[in-house]
């Protein structure tokens, strides 16, 4: 798992969440947002990378890695469509889950 990686979902999903506009179908994606970017700036990115090393396994290392992958996939094949952001804010509370552990 990269910072880098982290950091460019962050980024993508920030510059998605300014193109929409805010309203109440965007709260949970704006907490989340709000969450990572917290958790971005708790962590540098060799702490995150060794801390990931100790703390979960190869195959939690590999799960996080494609998460945040899909997400950033996901993100870059957005549409205004509620479910695609459903199933965005479902990856990030997972990458959130797992990135709560290194704090």
């Amino acid at each position: 798992m990269k910072y880098e990686e982290i950091e460019e979902l962050y980024n993508k999903l920030d510059t998605y969440s300014n193109s929409i506009g805010t309203g109440p179908e965007q709260d949970e994606l704006l907490n989340k947002l709000t969450k990572l970017s917290e958790l971005l700036d708790t962590f540098d990115s060799q702490s995150i990378e060794q801390k990931s090393k100790e703390l979960l396994g190869d195959l939690e290392n590999k799960e996080l890695d494609t998460l945040i992958k899909d997400s950033i996939e996901e993100v870059n094949n957005i549409s205004s469509s509620i479910e695609n952001v459903t199933k965005i804010v479902s990856g990030l509370d997972k990458i959130i889950n797992k990135l709560n552990r290194f704090s």
